[in-house]
């Protein structure tokens, strides 16, 4: 994957042009979209399911019936999410050997014959190559999905920015590489992981955004001609290789 660097391309930005702005601004509302999408898989700290409804009521709607009638539909979940339960509901699906883990190394199927450790090389070489860096609570976890998501938000407003400066070598670079990630890795296992919280019976607001979350990456590998080869299924864990979690406490009576 090629990286970008200041001697690539035109380095003072082209004169502003209205269809510049147009695509630039549909590639930022993808954007955001995603960066929405990265917040809700995040771990519920206090106030979390508030902070969500704001990132979702802030996105632009996009004038295409399923996603927008998916987001109506977690938006509401949100609105109506039980605060003091989202903890104990993400550790129950999601953390250690929930049912649902949020990391792209837990599916799979032939392919990944080399293991989930070549598999997180690759991600970390997609995020190197562009100068990210994972940090907080996700650091030594670069698959998992709030992770993906936001380096694939950011890719596009790498792309809306070389846009709207008339940097076509550099939107090409940052395109290619959004279609990229999303044929060989998130578009890959989203529909698996929405499969596996459908399975667990999760609490609303994760069954609507998992349901989101794969609807929006159908358009995003539509919009960017990723043709991800989906897996369905976990990779078998050991007990040996477990990630370990902290104790899930009962939920509060109702």
């Amino acid at each position: 994957m090629e990286q970008v660097s200041p001697e690539q391309g035109n380095t003072e930005p082209g004169p502003l042009d209205p269809a510049n702005e147009r695509d630039a601004s549909a590639l930022l509302t993808r954007a955001a979209w995603l960066q929405a999408l990265a917040l809700a898989v995040g771990w519920p700290a206090a106030g979390h399911a508030a902070s969500v409804c704001k990132a979702l009521e802030r996105v632009p709607r996009r004038n295409e019936p399923t996603l927008d009638t998916a987001l109506a539909a977690t938006l509401a979940a949100w609105r109506a999410a039980e605060e003091e339960r989202l903890q104990y509901s993400y550790i129950r699906l999601f953390s250690g050997t929930g049912p649902c883990p949020p990391h792209e190394t837990s599916y799979g199927d032939a392919r990944r014959l080399g293991g989930p450790e070549t598999e997180l090389a690759d991600i970390s070489g997609f995020y190197a190559a562009f100068g990210i860096e994972v940090t907080g609570p996700m650091a030594d976890l670069p698959d998992h999905l709030a992770s993906e998501l936001e380096f694939q938000s950011s890719l596009l407003v790498k792309a809306a920015y070389a846009r709207v400066n008339g940097w076509p070598e550099r939107q090409r670079i940052a395109q290619q590489a959004a279609r990229d990630f999303c044929e060989h890795h998130l578009g890959r296992w989203v529909g698996a992981f929405r499969e596996a919280v459908e399975a667990a019976e999760a609490m609303t607001p994760y069954l609507e955004t998992a349901r989101l979350i794969e609807a929006a990456l159908q358009h995003e590998c539509a919009r960017l001609g990723a043709n991800p080869s989906a897996v369905h299924g976990r990779v078998p864990v050991s007990s040996a290789e477990a990630l370990s979690c902290a104790r899930a406490e009962e939920p509060p009576a109702p």
